[in-house]
Formats: structure tokens, C-alpha cells, sequence
């Protein structure tokens, strides 16, 4: 008895025995012998005939399409067509592995694919089992090639669908949001949805119904943005340098070809991030543009940095405290010229208290000289040649090397004796403009630490601890990593602190206080206005602010009159300043405590026509005002 082509629900040896009950469970039964479905073709068979062979007009040719066959030892397949007759083509074209092939013939041919194996080459190989019958293409409907449409194109025409055969219905779907103006014609037209735009593709079907039996063939569009390209931003670089071009970007671009106004070269001028070598006009001229230009099917677009080349000085120099070499200093040279207060280098000295500056662009600057902080000496932080302050610095104009700069560091006016008190204080936020990235985020006395990340503040600000009048300098630091900073150790006393930054203007604390009952004040807090860092003491009376006097006539060519709404009584200083943050004028102030009606006045009429800025300076309180003289 046989019982062929049974299937037991699992390919399991153990869970189909346990299904037969035969001679293996009881001895007076027959005994059942059970040859398994093998895995896979068996190769010693003849080899099977493709399946789902399809032909499809596209264009002038026909598109051949067909499954992978399941042998091993498949080699290739065959196509057929041409004169069809007695079971024999016309022409014969081995295509190897491939499952997608067009030739140069008509849709309306009979057309045959067929399969062979290691045997497929010798005579009679068909009838031999080595190839496979012919399996002859079924018409098929053809959508269309996948494509790319641009986002500002609000309809696109399917011109290359085809159904070169009778049928019964046809239907266009898709799988996005978009609409067909008729989905049942050949060749409709599509508008693109919300959805279809902004998924970024799209798969149209068409469905044709024939012979009971629905054939459906897809393609798929790409809907492109228009091209953004950006060659970064201008750049500055020394004539004997190249310019990596790490800050282009681009966006939907296919193709990106980079070109120059001058005769230097590209490393690579089809890559985003190439390299610019300048060429000897470039070095000439001192300025090139160079040009992106991206590319895709829906244009073009451009983009341009200006490149300058300058020439490379350096500045040989020492630090000294009075007739000494000073030991472990930072110098800072801030850049007056291409882009005022910027920070553009900073070096070390040596054991020798000498540094070098070797990569300067021409310009004007500002030498920054800062002791160690560990060391504690008694000197503080000062600019060529020798100012605390960066308004009466001296600006040094490099057009070519310079040597022997001599920096000499301020004399600390007095040296405090140890105590208990501490000040300390921390930036709210780090809004610095012209702001140097490789100078203010690594330590200045520790080449080896790394980078420092600035989430928090600005580090390496210059602090000062000034008598309450500010007519001495005390002691200074840093600000650190974390934009803080401490002074440690202070005498009970009276003090005000102050911040140094090239061109900043600073307003200074109040008047702090330590007394043994209230050693501590560690909330001061450094803000940063535009080009103005204010030192401000959370929590103290702060009786005069600006919205709280009049500041009358503004403009004014004559006189300027201070009017505050309330005040307390006590003594203020008043100091104001030009644009350039030099002090033009100073003054006292005292409010008496039976005035009922406190004014200052002061005369203008020797300051040139401009903006100034005025701070007045009391014992809980400093506010800062303007005014215009004409």
C-alpha cells in the first residue's frame, strides 16, 4: 500500500513516529516505511525550470524578469526567442546569474528562460536533465522605473506605464497621501501629498486585471529637496598654509564640485571636506574665493568664502618683575585690528622667562602677562609694557618680527597677612563675543591637562581684590574651569572686586565687608552684557539702580544732572569712560542724610562729542548709566 505525499504537520523525526502506529508499536501490525520531503533539490535530478518568467515592454525593448531557482548546482540561465517552431528558438543568449535582462525584441514574441547546471553545455543538454524545459514569459504590466522628482514639482506625469495586452480593468494605487487625477488611465498624473513629501518617498502601483487574476507591477519615487550648499565661512590663513574645508556643509546634492578664482588647486575638488593648496598668484594677491557648486536633478547651487592669505610674524619677549626674570607666566596677545579683543594666541614662557609668538597675522596687539596663580608673588597680572589695565596698554603694530618685547608685571600694592575670610564668586552664563575657542578652554599653567569643556562659564578671567576705594590692588586669580573663583585666607576688612578682559568694561562689585561674625561671601555672581562684565552681590541693598534716576539733559553739550528717585545717604564714587573704556572723569559724591532732594553735577564740556558711560560706586550699591554729549 502506498501513501504517498503525505504531510505530517512537522518535519520532526521523533514527533512524526510518535503519529504512525505500526509493527514499531505493536509486532502483529505491518511495518511502515516513511521517506521524508528532502531539504533541498536533489542535484542528481534534472534541474527545474524557472518560475515567474515575465516579460514587460519598456521602451523599445523587453524586460525579462524571473525567480531564483532553488539547485544547488545552478550555473546559469538561458534566454530564448526569435522564430519559435517545433519546440526550437531562433536565437539563444546565455545571461549567466542574472534574473533581469532586456533584449532587443518584440513583447508580442514567444520568449522561453531556462535553467542549467554543471551538464548545461553538452549536446542534447535538455533532453539530458542538465537543462531545464523552456518556461516561456506571461505578459506583464510595467509601471514604470524607479525616479526622482524634485519637492517643488506639484504633479508628475507616468508617460512610461505599458499593458501591451488586452484587460478587463486597470488601477493606479499608492502607499502615500497623494492623488491621481484618474487612477484607471494608463497614464495618469500624480500630486504629490503632505505625507508624500514629508516621508520623502513613495510607491505607485498599477494593478491590472486580466483573466480573472489581478497583475501588479510598482516603482517607487524619491521626492529631492532642492540643493543647500555653504563653503563656510571666510578664512583667514598664513601664505605658507593650506585651508582644510572642514566647515562646508551640503544638502541633497549628487554632485559637488569645488573651483577657485585664482591658480592654487584642490586636493580633491569633488569632495565636501577637501583641502585647498594656494598657488603662487593666490600668495600674490593675498585673496582668493573659492566656490562650491552642488548639484542634483532639480539644479544647482552655489556657495563662496572669501579666503585671505597673510604673512606670518612672530614676537620674541621676556616677563620680568622689576629687575627680575618672572617665572611660569601665560602671555595672551589680543588681536586690536582684524577682529577687536579677540584673544588670537597665547603661549608660555620659558625657564628663562622668555616666549615666542610665531604664528601672528599682521596687525595691532596686546600683550597679556600672567603670573602663575600657585606662585603667589607679589605681582599681578599686567600688559605691555606695563598697565594693569587694558585701556592704558600700550598697542603693539606688527608688520613685521619683532623682538625684545619687554613685559613688566604691576607690583602688588600690598601684601595681605593670612585670615579667615574668603570671597568667591561664579559667571551666570558664558556670553562672551569674539571669543577664542584654543586660548579660554585649556589650563594656562598646565600644558598637559585637557581641553576643558565650558558649560558653565568662563575660565582664565583675571579677578582682582581691590582696597573698598580701590586704591590698591590686593591679590588676584583665575577664574576656573567652572567660571568660578576663590581668594582664600582673607584679613577681616573692606574690599571690592573688580574683572580685567581686553576689551571689556567692568562694573565692580559692592563693597564687601568681612568681619569675624560674617567672615564668608561666596555669591558674587559675573554677568556679561555686550562688551560689559558687572560684578554683583545677590542679596545686598542695592538702593540705586537705573531705572530709579533721571540722567538730564541727554544729549547735552554742558552740564550732566544725576536725579535718583531714592538713595541712601553716604559717599559714592563716580567714574565715567569713552567707548575705548578709558576713564575721562572722576568724582565724589556724599548724601547727606537730611537732604530730601540729592543731586550731583558735573560738566562735560571738555569731552569730545560721543557716547560715555558712567558707574557710581556706593558702599551696598554700583550702577552704571550713559549719556551722549553732542
Amino acid at each position: 500500500m502506498s501513501v504517498k505525499e503525505v504531510y505530517w504537520g512537522t518535519a520532526e523525526e521523533a514527533l512524526v513516529d510518535s503519529l504512525i502506529w505500526d509493527y514499531q508499536d505493536n509486532p502483529a501490525l505491518g511495518k511502515l516505511y516513511r521517506i521524508p520531503f528532502l531539504a533541498e533539490p536533489d542535484t542528481t535530478f534534472p534541474i527545474s525550470p524557472p518560475t515567474g518568467v515575465i516579460k514587460q515592454w519598456v521602451g523599445d525593448q523587453v524586460k525579462l524578469s524571473w525567480k531564483l531557482n532553488p539547485e544547488k548546482d545552478l550555473k546559469g540561465y538561458r534566454v530564448y526567442s526569435g522564430g519559435f517552431e517545433y519546440y526550437h528558438f531562433g536565437s539563444t543568449l546565455d545571461v549567466g546569474h542574472l534574473q533581469t535582462v532586456f533584449i532587443d525584441a518584440s513583447v508580442y514574441d514567444s520568449i522561453a528562460v531556462t535553467a542549467y547546471d554543471a551538464g548545461g553545455n553538452t549536446e542534447n543538454a535538455q533532453l539530458a536533465g542538465f537543462e531545464s524545459p523552456f518556461s516561456f514569459a506571461s505578459y506583464f504590466p510595467y509601471a514604470g522605473e524607479n525616479n526622482q522628482y524634485c519637492i517643488s514639482q506639484a504633479q508628475i506625469q507616468l508617460n512610461n506605464s505599458t499593458a501591451p495586452f488586452s484587460y478587463e480593468q486597470l488601477l493606479w494605487k499608492t502607499s502615500g497621501d497623494g492623488t491621481f487625477n484618474n487612477p484607471t488611465m494608463l497614464h495618469p498624473t500624480y500630486f504629490p501629498g503632505t505625507q508624500d513629501l514629508s516621508v520623502g518617498t513613495v510607491v505607485l502601483s498599477m494593478n491590472v486585471f486580466k483573466e480573472s487574476k489581478w497583475l501588479s507591477d510598482s516603482l517607487e519615487l524619491s521626492i529631492l529637496e532642492d540643493v543647500i550648499v555653504l563653503a563656510g565661512n571666510d578664512t583667514t590663513i598664513f601664505v605658507d598654509d593650506s585651508l582644510n574645508l572642514v566647515q562646508a556643509e551640503e544638502s541633497n546634492a549628487s554632485n559637488l564640485f569645488w573651483t577657485s578664482s585664482g591658480d592654487g588647486v584642490f586636493v580633491d575638488d569633488t569632495l565636501l571636506h577637501t583641502t585647498y593648496i594656494p598657488g603662487i598668484m593666490d600668495k600674490a594677491t593675498g585673496v582668493v574665493e573659492l566656490t562650491l557648486m552642488g548639484q542634483n536633478v532639480c539644479g544647482e547651487q552655489t556657495g563662496t568664502l572669501t579666503l585671505t592669505l597673510v604673512p606670518r610674524f612672530t614676537i620674541h619677549g621676556a616677563v620680568w618683575q622689576d629687575s627680575q626674570i618672572a617665572e611660569s607666566c601665560a602671555i595672551v596677545a589680543f588681536d586690536q585690528f582684524s577682529s577687536p579683543s579677540r584673544a588670537a594666541s597665547m603661549v608660555n614662557t620659558d625657564d628663562a622667562g622668555r616666549f615666542l609668538f610665531d604664528r601672528l597675522v599682521p596687525g595691532e596687539y596686546l600683550l597679556y602677562a600672567v603670573p602663575d596663580t600657585s606662585l603667589k608673588d607679589s605681582f599681578f597680572p599686567g600688559y605691555y609694557v606695563v598697565s594693569p589695565r587694558w585701556q592704558q596698554a600700550y598697542l603693539l603694530k606688527l608688520d613685521a618680527d619683532i623682538y625684545d618685547v619687554d613685559i613688566l608685571l604691576p607690583p602688588l600694592d600690598y601684601l595681605l597677612p593670612d585670615g579667615n575670610g574668603k570671597i568667591s564668586g561664579h559667571f551666570v552664563s558664558n556670553t562672551f563675543s569674539a571669543y577664542q575657542h584654543d586660548v579660554y578652554t585649556r589650563s594656562w599653567f598646565e600644558p598637559d591637562m585637557p581641553e576643558i569643556q565650558l558649560n558653565e562659564g568662563q575660565s582664565n578671567i583675571t579677578i582682582l581684590l581691590y582696597t573698598s576705594g580701590r586704591e590698591k590692588v590686593l591679590d588676584y586669580t583665575l577664574t576656573d574651569a567652572n567660571g568660578n573663583f576663590y581668594f582664600n585666607h582673607l584679613p577681616m576688612g573692606s574690599y571690592v572686586v573688580d574683572a580685567e578682559k581686553a576689551g571689556y568694561l567692568t562694573v565692580v562689585s559692592p563693597v564687601i565687608t568681612l568681619t569675624p561674625e560674617n567672615p564668608v561671601r561666596s555669591n558674587l555672581e559675573l554677568l556679561v552684557d555686550q562688551k560689559k562684565i558687572s560684578i554683583q552681590a545677590p542679596g545686598d541693598v542695592n538702593p540705586v539702580t537705573r531705572d530709579e534716576w533721571v540722567v538730564f539733559p541727554n544729549p547735552t553739550n554742558s552740564l550732566i544732572n544725576i536725579l535718583p528717585k531714592k538713595i541712601e545717604s553716604g559717599t559714592y564714587h563716580i567714574g565715567v569712560y569713552d567707548v575705548f573704556g578709558r576713564k575721562v572723569m572722576t568724582g565724589d559724591w556724599t548724601v547727606n542724610p537730611d537732604d530730601s532732594n540729592p543731586a550731583y553735577h558735573f560738566s562735560v564740556s571738555t569731552l569730545h562729542p560721543g557716547i560715555y558711560f558712567g558707574v557710581i560706586i556706593g558702599v551696598n550699591s554700583s550702577r552704571d548709566f550713559s549719556f551722549i554729549v553732542r
